[in-house]
């Protein structure tokens, strides 16, 4: 009877294994699904962060052969070839050249007014007939003094070989009648190879290419584009007018994931009916224990994707906040950082053969344990004197922010560190913050020594203050109004040889506030490229920076064109919404963010006439229709268009009409009864 029992108790719990077995199975394929699925997603974002990566170490690679080739061209040295020592001086600094820089392979300079070139680790090149040469002539007309023109990708014959390059060719000034030209050859097939190359190694998952923004055609390699099942995807590249173009065969690149998820589905298949066949022999305490196995993969597993994730969010936030974020779908994935957010950046003050590197990890650890209840959101380490920490606010406050923050520090903490505080940002705006703040490290320490804490918001702004013997002011007119001599004139000066340094870091200091304000919208494209300049090339090299703030002067007056229509409209609108009121020109120029003198300046070249003027002139035609009505007096319509003293009112009505206002009064009634 008992076995009767025992056996009746196996049949049920066969029963009901076998009932509960098929939703699980069904359960398992699902997980299995979602799981490959965000397996996936990760595989396609780890893709794109590598190639934004790719894109921006070749942006900086090509950034710095086109700073060699602006700094060359400055030079004197390339309008003096008329004698035989000024050429083998010439040479000998087109052989440096070319050696500053493993893609540059040869350098030419070119007079199209001399039977020779100059060729660097050559010498002088009479036979101008050579396919290496007999393309220069045509391809620079038309050029503008130091412009910068790029060529196509193409094969010639360089002293060194047979090469495929591109070319950037630059127009000096002309020198006692003669035109000359520097021609830089870059070596493609070297670039390709050291950052693209590796990346596009396997022909079946897809391939990587360049091609031209301007023509669509394809730069280097030359291969056939892929059909229309590809996956294409573009990265700009910002120096060269080019961009990276990516396509993937997605059917080739999963399908071995597809074909193991198919394969654990058949697994989980096969262990299904084994276990109904096995489990009338089993108790349930057996059947169980591979189920909990599967279910215990399956949690790690889990866990697993939630640490990659994470990690993921982290290289999207960096990347974000480094500027090199272009796919904002991505945003969806970083929506726990919303809010109002800044960054701060901390730079160790002492020597590395001072502090070891584990300490400087301390210092780091030390200082974020302090802070951590200020939200600290996350922290990057830049280096080993430099590490970044994002914070999330709850309100926009930044003084708070700023005196909790050196309340959490001690003083021995903050005699260690340099602090440089950015703007308070939201997400998408977060890599403003770190430019602001880098900005603020950079230029704070030139200006101010009394301090270690830089805070971009508070850096101070005197627009009265002298730049040699002229004022911010006139620089700012200069540039707005782009009178280039003038400009000049204020830039020699700013930066001559007889200067100190404290004046001369003074007066760059200065400058780059005077730009920042003038770009307004765009100042933070501004900041970065400051930021690089004084990374790269320091901010003692005059002919460097001269060049640099000539190139945003330049590039200013093609904004200017566009903006000036704009100050015009915002100016005429205030007035007229603001007439009645007792406003100053201060008022004025503050509404409309720039200074009074150039206010004054634009107003009058525009209108023929001062602010003041037009104010009066429009009062005036606004107090007319008021007079017209009997039930008004005299007084009040005074007051309502803006007048503090009814004499006044009087003496400047007569001034613009010919009469007073009663008699205008007496005149209009006698118009309307007539």
């Amino acid at each position: 009877m008992e076995a009767k029992h025992r056996g009746f108790i196996y049949r049920i719990m066969v029963i009901l294994l076998s009932v509960s077995l098929i939703p699980f199975l069904i359960g398992s394929a699902y997980s299995m699904n979602v799981l490959v699925k965000q397996a996936v997603d990760l595989v396609n974002a780890k893709n794109d962060n590598e190639l934004k990566r790719t894109v921006a170490l070749l942006d900086a690679a090509l950034r710095q052969i086109r700073d060699i080739v602006m700094s060359s061209i400055v030079e004197e040295r390339f309008l003096q070839a008329q004698s035989i020592t000024e050429r083998l001086l010439l040479l000998d600094r087109l052989n440096k050249i070319a050696a500053s820089n493993k893609y540059i392979d040869e350098v030419v300079w070119y007079s199209a007014d001399d039977p020779f070139v100059l060729v660097s680790n050559h010498g002088i090149e009479r036979s101008l007939e050579l396919p290496a040469y007999s393309w220069i002539g045509p391809a620079v007309q038309g050029m503008f003094n130091y412009q910068i023109k790029a060529t196509q990708v193409r094969e010639l014959k360089l002293v060194a070989g047979q090469r495929l390059v591109f070319s950037w060719m630059a127009k000096l000034p002309q020198q006692d009648g003669r035109q000359y030209y520097v021609i830089f050859h870059i070596n493609i097939e070297r670039l390709y190879n050291d950052y693209i190359r590796e990346l596009n190694k396997d022909q079946d998952m897809g391939q990587l290419y360049l091609v031209d923004t301007s023509t669509d055609a394809i730069v280097f390699p030359h291969l056939i584009r892929a059909e229309e099942d590809m996956v294409r995807t573009e990265y700009k590249l910002e120096v060269a007018g080019w961009k990276l173009v990516s396509e993937l065969n997605l059917n080739n690149l999963y399908r071995d994931v597809a074909s193991t998820k198919n394969q654990f589905i058949v697994l989980l298949s096969i262990v299904g009916i084994v276990i109904i066949l096995a489990s009338g022999g089993m108790g349930f305490r057996f059947l169980y224990r591979p189920v909990r196995n599967v279910l215990r993969k399956n949690d790690r597993l889990e866990v697993q994707l939630l640490e990659k994730e994470e990690l993921l969010k982290r290289t999207l936030l960096h990347n974000l906040i480094k500027d090199r974020f272009e796919s904002h779908a991505d945003l969806e994935r970083l929506s726990e950082y919303g809010g109002f957010l800044i960054i701060v950046i901390y730079t160790i003050k002492i020597a590395e053969t001072e502090y070891g590197e584990d300490e400087q990890g301390s210092l780091m650890q030390r200082v974020n344990a302090r802070l951590d209840h200020l939200n600290l959101a996350e922290t990057y380490q830049e280096s080993d004197k430099q590490w970044f920490a994002l914070f999330k606010l709850e309100q926009p406050d930044l003084n708070t922010f700023i005196v909790e923050m050196l309340a959490s520090l001690n003083d021995t903490l903050l005699g260690k560190l340099d602090i440089s505080i950015g703007g308070i940002h939201r997400l998408d705006k977060i890599n403003h913050s770190y430019t602001e703040a880098l900005y603020a490290y950079n230029m704070g320490r030139i200006y101010t020594t009394d301090t270690n804490i830089f805070c971009y918001n508070k850096l101070p702004i005197d627009y009265h203050q002298q730049i040699g013997l002229h004022t911010i002011e006139e620089l700012e007119l200069a540039i707005r109004q782009h009178n280039e001599k003038t400009y000049v004139d204020l830039l020699n000066d700013m930066f001559r040889e007889d200067v100190s340094v404290m004046e001369y870091n003074y007066n760059m200091y200065m400058h780059i506030t005077v730009l920042i304000r003038l770009y307004d919208q765009n100042s933070v494209t501004f900041l970065n490229e400051m930021n690089e300049l004084i990374v790269e090339r320091g901010t003692m090299n005059t002919v460097v920076l001269k060049q640099f703030f000539y190139s945003k002067y330049k590039s200013f007056f093609s904004e200017y064109q566009k903006d000036f229509k704009q100050y015009l409209r915002k100016i005429e609108q205030f007035i007229s919404e603001s007439y009645h009121t007792n406003f100053s020109l201060d008022d004025l120029a503050d509404h409309v963010g720039l200074s009074k003198q150039y206010v004054s300046a634009i107003f009058k070249q525009h209108h023929g006439m001062t602010v003041i003027d037009y104010v009066n002139r429009h009062r005036i035609e606004q107090g007319k229709l008021l007079l017209t009505d009997p039930g008004i007096k005299i007084v009040d319509v005074s007051s309502r268009v803006g007048f503090n003293s009814n004499s006044y009112f009087n003496k400047v009505f007569k001034q613009y009409t010919g009469l007073t206002p009663s008699e205008y009064r007496e005149l209009a009634l006698n118009r309307q009864e007539a």
